[in-house]
């Protein structure tokens, strides 16, 4: 299937009725979700979402695109709430404790989404070049914001941005793994305690 190439996220397509194009895509989420991309069958995700399997192709032309299209919702989703927090001017420290908190409040709203986007990287990115760009967006906000700390005197000098950034998001995209619902913590403390970790090893020390 070649690589779809376009300059910033895929518009969504307008053909059919709105509401079962959303229900395909719910179906599509838990299925891929549940069981990977590559072995998810279209039949799988007609029969969850009430539909005969041909009727998919008249919404989209392979379950990649569907793939694609569950992703995207997840991303605009994050680097909108992202922009917004950064159009608030607060300091370094505290953006990278508001960039942790969405990151984990989007998480819990778009589970299967995050879950599919680190499966199957290897098939979305294939599919649609504009995923990368999106992806190259959140990275570039969450260095933008260690570089500004760092510039600042809040952060320390030596730390790298992309090495943080990296670690940053190694442990938020775990989260989704094996947070539970009845479990000890919610996910907006999950995302404070993750914040306080890594700042700990980002922050200036106080001078004596």
């Amino acid at each position: 299937m070649p690589k779809r190439s376009t300059a910033g996220p895929r518009p969504a397509s307008t053909r059919g009725r709105p509401d079962q194009r959303e229900a395909i895509l719910r179906a599509a989420a838990k299925t891929f979700a549940e069981k990977g991309v590559h072995a998810s069958t279209t039949r799988e995700i007609a029969d969850r979402a009430s539909m005969q399997s041909g009727s998919l192709y008249y919404y989209f032309e392979s379950k990649e695109d569907m793939a694609v299209d569950v992703v995207s919702v997840y991303l605009t989703d994050l680097i909108g709430q992202y922009e917004r927090a950064l159009a608030t001017q607060q300091s370094a420290v505290d953006l990278l404790r508001e960039l942790f908190r969405l990151s984990l409040e989007i998480t819990e709203r778009h589970h299967d989404e995050v879950v599919i986007l680190y499966q199957d990287w290897q098939i979305l990115s294939a599919t649609d070049e504009s995923l990368p760009m999106q992806m190259d967006r959140v990275e570039t906000i969450w260095c933008d914001v260690i570089e500004k700390g760092i510039e600042l005197g809040e952060l320390r000098a030596e730390v790298e941005p992309r090495i943080a950034y990296r670690t940053i998001m190694g442990g938020i995209s775990w989260v989704p793994r094996w947070y539970r619902h009845d479990g000890e913590f919610s996910l907006r403390e999950i995302g404070a305690m993750q914040a306080e970790v890594i700042l700990c090893g980002l922050r200036q020390p106080p001078r004596l």
